[in-house]
């Protein structure tokens, strides 16, 4: 990435935990011309502590981040195709939500997670439907 491209987007902020590398990827493909290239360019190294097994993290920002990613300006889908991928995330946000709940048991630290995602009652229930 060139500086200038870096500097112009407002660098890369930590805001979303876990996702937030995700959100800066989105942020940078909608402001710039980008090349795709194949999978089997890319080794993807796991291990145990990553972050990527932080449930709790993506429970209280992947809703948030996509909301936000979506209205990005120059991102390049329509309003139906947005409105389809926020409904898509308010299901994924009940569904990581309750497993949560059920894997954890902890109610407290779940409900604080629900209020940090800013999904709010509505769209949870609507998550549910």
């Amino acid at each position: 990435l060139r500086r200038e491209a870096f500097k112009e987007i407002g660098y890369f902020k930590p805001d979303y935990g876990v996702p937030s590398d995700m959100y800066f990827n989105l942020k940078m493909a909608s402001s710039f011309p980008l090349v795709l290239l194949d999978k089997v360019f890319f080794f993807y190294r796991e291990h145990i502590g990553q972050e990527v097994k932080n449930t709790y993290s993506y429970v209280c920002f992947n809703y948030k981040y996509i909301h936000d990613a979506l209205n990005i300006p120059g991102f390049p889908l329509s309003d139906s195709q947005k409105s389809v991928l926020l409904k898509k995330a308010k299901r994924s946000f009940v569904k990581s939500f309750l497993l949560y709940l059920r894997d954890t048991g902890n109610i407290r630290m779940a409900v604080k997670a629900y209020q940090h995602s800013g999904i709010g009652i509505r769209n949870f229930l609507k998550g549910i439907v």
